[in-house]
């Protein structure tokens, strides 16, 4: 190579290719699967209540209850972007049910990191709100009507 004015250093232009070719790259879109999570989700739903049951650590028909629940109540909603009230339940209660790093909700679901983190807290605010609704204290029970008194013990 002619280098008539002494720029050519081969030393900086083997630290200036991987910069290079890691800038080429990242100019891919990320999140490129052809499957979405709305079609992850729609997968899911249509499996075998057991696999789904085991997958969301929740009974199909209480995810569809919960998802319809929800829904009417406005408190989840279909985002401008598409993402479905069913499709943001899912996101919650895949995270809540089982060990799932961020990278693998990206993947799965085709959305980064900041969309996965809004995705979790819209249905998590939602049952905060509710959860008196849902979630109600078991009846007072008297410990000493339950429990049969161990002869010789002074316990109850």
């Amino acid at each position: 190579m002619d280098d008539k004015f002494g720029i050519f250093r081969p030393d900086i232009l083997l630290q200036i290719a991987p910069v290079a070719a890691l800038s080429l790259e990242t100019s891919r879109r990320m999140y490129d699967s052809d499957r979405t999570g709305h079609m992850f989700v729609q997968k899911l739903i249509d499996r075998h209540p057991g696999q789904f049951h085991q997958i969301m650590r929740i009974d199909k028909r209480s995810f569809l209850l919960l998802s319809d629940y929800l829904e009417t109540k406005g408190l989840v909603k279909q985002t401008w972007k598409g993402i479905t009230v069913k499709e943001q339940i899912t996101i919650f209660l895949f995270i809540v049910g089982q060990p799932a790093s961020v990278s693998l909700m990206e993947e799965t679901f085709q959305h980064s990191g900041e969309s996965i983190g809004r995705y979790f807290n819209s249905p998590l605010d939602a049952l905060a709100a509710v959860n008196k609704e849902l979630i109600t204290d078991p009846p007072d029970v008297c410990l000493e009507n339950s429990f049969t008194k161990i002869p010789g013990s002074t316990e109850l």
